[in-house]
C-alpha cells in the first residue's frame, strides 16, 4: 500500500464528511489498491455513525476508525501513524478538504519522490475572509518546488502559512512523533527531523483546502499558554545553532516564551522576558556602527 491518510478529530460530526468524500474522489484504481484512511476520534460527539456510513457508502476503500477518549491533535497523529499499514503518511484536519483529485496528485507525486527524501510538503489553499488564497514555498511571487536545508526548515524561510505535509512510515519508526505534551506546535517536530538529518522536499502542487466555516480563530497560544511558553523556549534552546545566526527570531522566542509562561501565572515568564531585553539590548551594540 502506498499511503495512508490520517484524520485527527475532535467533534467535527457536521464537517469530517466533507473531507472523508474528498479523498473518494480518487480513482477506483486508486481507492483499492494504493490508499487507506484512518479516522482518530477523540471526541465525545457523533463521528463515528458517519464514518460508518461513509464506509458503507465505498465499500473498495479502506477505512479505519479508533476512538481514544484522550484528547490531543497530536497523539491523534502519533497513533494513526504508527497504525498506518502505507508507505507514506499524509495528515489532512477532519474540517478540511482535497482539491478535486487530491489523492490522485498526491499519489502520483509520491511515485517520483527521491529515495533519500522523508517529508514532502505540499501547497495548499487557505480560506482568508472567504476567499481561498494559496500558501506554500513562496520566491518573490514565484510558488516553486525546492528542497530545503536545515536551517531553512527551523527558520520556515520562504513559507508562507500553511503546507500539506507527507511523511514516511519509517520516520515514526524510529520513535520520533509529533510532540503529545502540546496541541499543535507543528514546527518543532519538522525542525527535529530536520536537525536529524531528514531530507526535505517542498512541491509546487496544491492539495489541500482549509476552510474557517465560520469559526472564530483563537490562537493556540492563547488557549494553551503554560504549553507554548514551554516550547518557545525549548525551540530557541534546541535549535541554536541555527538561531544564533538570527537574533531577530531568538528574541521573538524569548519574548512569546516570557509572555505565554505570565499568561499562565509562571513567574519562568520574568526570565524568558529578561532574556529578551538582554539580548535585545546586546544585538544594538553589535549593530551599532559610529
Amino acid at each position: 500500500m502506498k499511503l495512508s491518510i490520517v484524520i485527527p478529530t475532535y467533534n467535527r460530526a457536521a464537517l469530517i464528511g466533507r473531507a472523508l468524500e474528498s479523498i473518494a474522489h480518487a480513482s477506483s484504481a486508486q481507492l483499492q489498491d494504493t490508499l487507506e484512511v484512518l479516522v482518530m476520534d477523540n471526541g465525545t460527539d457523533a463521528t463515528a455513525p458517519v464514518v460508518d456510513s461513509f464506509r458503507k457508502k465505498y465499500p473498495a476503500l479502506v477505512v479505519r476508525y479508533a476512538h481514544d477518549s484522550v484528547a490531543g491533535v497530536n497523539r491523534a497523529r502519533n497513533k494513526g501513524a504508527r497504525a498506518a499499514n502505507a508507505e507514506w503518511i499524509a495528515f489532512l484536519d477532519s474540517d478540511d478538504a482535497y482539491v478535486p483529485h487530491g489523492p490522485d496528485i498526491l499519489l502520483t507525486t509520491l511515485e517520483h519522490i527521491p529515495e533519500d527524501v522523508g517529508v514532502v510538503g505540499f501547497m495548499t489553499m487557505r480560506e482568508v475572509r472567504g476567499v481561498m488564497e494559496p500558501r506554500g514555498y513562496d520566491v518573490g511571487g514565484s510558488w516553486q518546488t525546492h528542497q530545503p536545508s536545515y536551517a531553512e526548515v527551523v527558520m520556515k524561510e520562504k513559507i508562507v502559512g500553511d503546507i500539506h505535509y507527507c511523511i514516511r512510515k519509517s520516520i515514526f519508526q524510529n520513535g520520533i512523533g509529533f510532540p503529545e505534551d502540546i496541541q499543535s506546535f507543528e514546527s518543532y517536530f519538522f525542525a527535529l527531523l530536520a536537525k536529524r538529518g531528514v531530507k526535505f522536499l517542498y512541491i509546487n502542487k496544491i492539495l489541500d483546502l482549509r476552510y474557517t466555516d465560520g469559526f472564530t480563530h483563537i490562537g493556540s497560544y492563547k488557549k494553551w499558554p503554560l504549553q507554548y511558553g514551554r516550547y518557545f523556549a525549548k525551540f530557541a534552546h534546541d535549535f541554536s545553532d541555527v538561531l544564533s545566526k538570527h537574533p531577530s527570531r531568538l528574541r521573538y522566542l524569548y519574548r512569546s516564551a516570557g509572555t505565554s509562561y505570565l499568561r499562565a501565572g509562571d513567574v519562568r515568564g520574568v526570565w524568558w522576558l529578561a532574556r529578551y531585553v538582554y539580548r535585545l539590548f546586546v544585538d544594538k551594540i553589535l549593530s551599532f556602527t559610529p
